[in-house]
């Protein structure tokens, strides 16, 4: 009796070890995380888009989990006891280094060897320009016994995004992962200003305001920080001329989100622009200037929306006077009728004188 249970248990530990081979295999060769631990891992990176990094926390919750090296309807009951195993999150402080998100076993029990599927599920952060890559991934625990005296336990992770993959299997092609990525875009605003037409006056200031807004229901990705303002060709102290009806004058080198959702003045002549820097994908915008007695091209307010790409905001003031060219014809033929007056009295004195 006791040769036959040696010969069984070594039919077992065979039985295990190949078990295990297969497991290896789901995981390809190097499993995401060392065996005989109860921690597992995957990374999170952020891929920008522009100048500004945003400051954010991507979030995740873990749910399971489901023996799926059971066949369907297998009561399962009593076979994981303890605590659910807690995960952590990716905090991103204006800067894109990659983060680690450890999913955490230790209070967790394994009262069956088997394979057990777990959901993780990114929690949107709702910030402004920042979309999630993968939004649910999966985390198949492979738990086996090191021997078959049942001394122990051991586990293999691995992380994909294949719903379907089976227990012991290798998830489908590109569906195993060790790592998500996540994005964020952002744009800049360009305000300018041309004065054209015969009147028009290239030395005088015009006031622009500009407002923006965050899509709704996303946060302000920068936190404490302003916006960059790039001023070409334009004075931050503008210096007033006879023809600025404006006593004072400010272009800000930078402005909050608070500012500018409530509008912000600018004061720019001919051939200057002004450039807010890093409008989250998404932003909204509106741009419009005062009437002061030019024909304004366009009319009333540029506004938009940031999507994908930098925008413009060219504002093109004209004023045309039609010059009193009679006036000036006049004067001319005035000018030659007293000098062809002048020489027709020279010449008839020199008559006179018997002169040729």
């Amino acid at each position: 009796m006791k040769k036959m249970a040696r010969i069984l248990c070594a039919i077992l530990t065979l039985a295990l070890a190949f078990s295990l081979m297969a497991m290896s295999a789901a995981a390809d060769p190097d499993p995401d995380t060392d065996t005989n631990t109860k921690k597992a891992s995957f990374t999170v990176d952020l891929d920008v888009t522009g100048d500004k990094n945003p400051t954010v926390t991507f979030a995740y919750t873990i749910a399971g989990p489901v023996c799926i090296s059971e066949p369907a309807g297998t009561n399962t009951t009593g076979y994981v006891t303890g605590s659910a195993p807690t995960i952590g999150e990716a905090a991103f402080a204006a800067e894109t280094a990659q983060k680690t998100v450890n999913v955490d076993f230790n209070a967790t029990v394994f009262n069956v060897p088997g394979a057990y599927r777990y959901t993780i599920t990114a929690t949107d952060p709702a910030v402004a320009g920042v979309e999630l890559g993968d939004t649910t991934i999966y985390l198949d625990v492979y738990v086996s016994q090191s021997d078959c005296e049942g001394h122990g336990l051991e586990y293999t992770y691995v992380f994909h995004t294949d719903s379907e993959a089976k227990a012991f299997t290798k998830p489908g092609e590109g569906k195993k992962i060790t790592g998500v990525t996540n994005t964020y875009a952002s744009y800049d605003l360009t305000v300018s200003k041309a004065v054209t037409g015969n009147q028009g006056d290239i030395s005088k200031y015009f006031k622009v305001t500009v407002t923006s807004a965050m899509p709704a229901g996303k946060a302000y990705p920068y936190g404490e920080t302003a916006y960059t303002v790039d001023i070409t060709g334009a004075e931050a102290n503008p210096t007033a001329s006879a023809s600025t009806i404006y006593s004072e004058m400010t272009n800000p080198s930078s402005v909050t989100a608070t500012e500018l959702a409530a509008g912000v003045d600018f004061y720019l002549k001919n051939g200057q622009s002004i450039v807010i820097e890093g409008l989250p994908n998404g932003a909204t915008y509106s741009v419009t200037e005062a009437n002061e007695g030019y024909t304004q091209s366009p009319e009333g307010a540029i506004a938009g929306a940031i999507g994908g790409a930098a925008a413009t905001a060219a504002f093109t003031n004209n004023k045309q006077g039609t010059i009193p060219t009679g006036v000036v014809l006049g004067t001319v033929s005035g000018i030659a009728l007293l000098a062809g007056g002048a020489f027709g009295i020279v010449a008839i004195k020199r008559r006179k004188n018997g002169e040729d």
